[in-house]
């Protein structure tokens, strides 16, 4: 079987960790040939990529226009395809999506995979921003993308309830199924049995409105103000990088957060954590609790997932159904102050995420991809 991977660059963040994650599964059996396709020749994955993968793309451009022909540069992609001659094409993330279906190749099958349990672009009309050029903007993608997952007959694969949800609602064509995302899981670890003398936290993601690091950074600065001893590590990168800086140094946090950029070994990181605190106003699953959590690493996480089928609150993390960075503290401090909810938690974290292995991952995949094939016969 022949895998061509569809994404617009393999920048560090988790829906294209987790691309890596799969391919690096998939080379490993010699019945599967691999491919990525990247719309742009930007790979931050080169010391974790198997080499068996194929990497290909660059000059690629799709940019649409409401009273213009729409521009499209997609000679390199065709090209690729005729000569790799695959039997899936998996895009990932919204605007490759779109790229994938500038070109329709007959003789394979599109599967389109659905990160997030929100897509703006999926909206259509809303009366209420009927003067904002973002809404005319997202319908005419949604019209677009909309017909050609009819014409191709396109597939999808949902991270999660809200992601399946997402589709019945918005789309509510094609054969869609839920896969969790999924981690390679640590071997032989045990459950953690308190914190840190120094509560060590992480918080994993981009710098983006989206995922809100600035809460975070309140977060510290009320931890502090509680005199509780704790050393935060901000790991990522993105446009609100320099702002979270400047909040850093001006509330005199620099002691107490490290912003660290990207980071090629995580699991050093996820061995000397003791919490993870996610901030994000939603998601899909995000790849970085299936990871915590095979590391026996508790959640302290915003209601962020709409029909949330992986953290379970009190069980394997805490859920903190408000955006106050007071809440967030008060249950911070619930477990850190509280040696066997903390053992508890671990231990139900790291069995949780057994769940959601790679190996387990893949055989679903696989399970889907044969037979949409059996269908397309």
């Amino acid at each position: 079987m022949k895998i061509l991977f569809v994404v617009q660059s393999l920048k560090k963040a988790g829906a294209e960790r987790m691309l890596v994650n799969i391919c690096n599964e998939l080379v490993k059996d010699q019945k599967f040939k691999v491919a990525i396709f990247l719309m742009k020749m930007d790979n931050e994955f080169q010391d974790e990529l198997d080499n068996r993968v194929i990497l290909a793309g660059g000059e690629c451009e799709i940019k649409f226009s409401l009273i213009r022909r729409n521009i499209v540069t997609n000679h390199k992609y065709i090209e690729f395809i005729h000569k790799f001659k695959p039997d899936i094409i998996h895009s990932h993330l919204f605007h490759a999506d779109i790229f994938a279906h500038t070109y329709y190749y007959k003789d394979a099958v599109y599967v389109s995979h659905l990160q997030n349990s929100i897509v703006e672009e999926y909206n259509g009309f809303l009366f209420k921003r009927i003067f904002k050029k973002p809404m005319w903007t997202n319908l005419y993608e949604y019209s677009w993308i909309y017909s050609k997952y009819k014409k191709f007959k396109t597939n999808f694969i949902a991270c999660s309830a809200g992601a399946y949800k997402l589709h019945n609602d918005r789309l509510g064509i094609g054969e869609v199924k839920i896969i969790p995302n999924a981690s390679p899981l640590p071997k032989n670890l045990e459950p953690r049995t308190s914190v840190s003398r120094i509560v060590k936290m992480i918080w994993v993601g981009r710098f983006t409105d989206v995922k809100r690091p600035q809460l975070a950074i309140q977060i510290a600065k009320l931890l502090r103000y509680k005199d509780i001893p704790f050393h935060l590590k901000m790991i990522g990168t993105g446009l609100e990088l320099d702002n979270c800086k400047e909040l850093i140094h001006k509330e005199g946090l620099a002691k107490n957060v490290q912003l660290c950029g990207l980071m090629n070994n995580m699991d050093s990181i996820y061995k000397n954590a003791d919490l993870l605190i996610h901030t994000s106003v939603y998601e899909g699953l995000p790849l970085v609790f299936a990871e915590a959590n095979s590391y026996g690493i508790p959640i302290v996480t915003t209601n962020c997932m709409p029909d949330n089928d992986f953290i379970v609150h009190k069980k394997n993390g805490l859920i903190i159904k408000t955006d106050s960075p007071t809440d967030f503290v008060d249950g911070i401090c619930d477990i850190i102050e509280n040696s066997v909810l903390y053992a508890e938690l671990s231990k139900n974290a790291i069995e949780h995420s057994k769940k959601f292995g790679m190996e387990n991952y893949i055989q679903s995949l696989l399970d889907f991809y044969h037979s949409m094939l059996e269908k397309k016969k």
